[in-house]
């Protein structure tokens, strides 16, 4: 969850999910209550490090369910965390927050 300045909170939710169209690989879908412009995220998981940025080209609608990234050999117990950086659509108002997220 994210606050900004003005007391508006940002929501930002994560699931994951095995693959429907390649085998092996989960998948990370994300979802806020607010309309994105901007975002970057940075994904980390023990000595790995990807970097997510150029979304603005999908539609990153509030409350809709966005595939984030797909990878192969995740396993249970891996902790993860997504840092994400971005602007509201409307007000440009900035936002960073991040998430740890356990499988």
């Amino acid at each position: 969850m994210i606050f900004l300045k003005n007391e508006k909170k940002i929501e930002i939710d994560i699931i994951h999910c095995e693959s429907g169209e390649f085998k092996g690989v989960t998948e990370f879908w994300f979802k806020s209550n607010y309309k994105i412009a901007n975002l970057k995220v940075v994904i980390k998981v023990e000595e790995f490090i990807d970097i997510i940025s150029g979304l603005d080209f999908i539609s990153i609608k509030n409350n809709n369910w966005t595939l984030l990234a797909g990878y192969e050999n995740v396993k249970e117990n891996q902790k993860w965390r997504f840092t994400f950086t971005g602007k509201l659509n409307g007000n440009n108002e900035k936002f960073n927050s991040f998430i740890d997220y356990k499988i």
